[in-house]
């Protein structure tokens, strides 16, 4: 990945496939746009919650910054619990341990920053 990329979301972006989230949570689906396999510094995924899905509580051993691009959810972080909406920027230092519930009637859909990339 010497050159870079540039993701357009009619084109580079619609053409990722979504693959169901690996941890058991339900209704999560995840796309990923930069992994670990392409480079040492960072991972870089949109992830769907889907009506009534949930991202089920968990750690990394890496730092996740998450912006909320749509919807609304019930975010835990540590022992902070927040209703959070489209704009929000969490920032999750590794190994605390966090979650989302999505809380309305629509996806939420994350775009999510993981450094150093997350490992498989």
């Amino acid at each position: 990945m010497e050159k870079g990329r540039i993701f357009n979301p009619e084109k580079e972006i619609k053409e990722l496939k979504w693959f169901k989230s690996k941890k058991g949570s339900p209704g999560v689906w995840i796309k990923d746009m930069l992994t670990g396999k392409e480079n040492n510094q960072v991972t870089v995924r949109f992830v769907r919650v889907e009506i009534s899905g949930q991202i089920i509580p968990h750690t990394h051993d890496v730092m996740e910054v998450f912006y909320i691009l749509e919807g609304e959810g019930e975010v835990i972080m540590g022992k902070d619990k927040k209703i959070c909406k489209s704009g929000t920027c969490l920032i999750v230092p590794a190994r605390v341990k966090h979650s989302l519930k999505n809380i309305r009637d629509i996806p939420v859909l994350l775009l999510c920053v993981f450094t150093p990339p997350l490992k498989g």
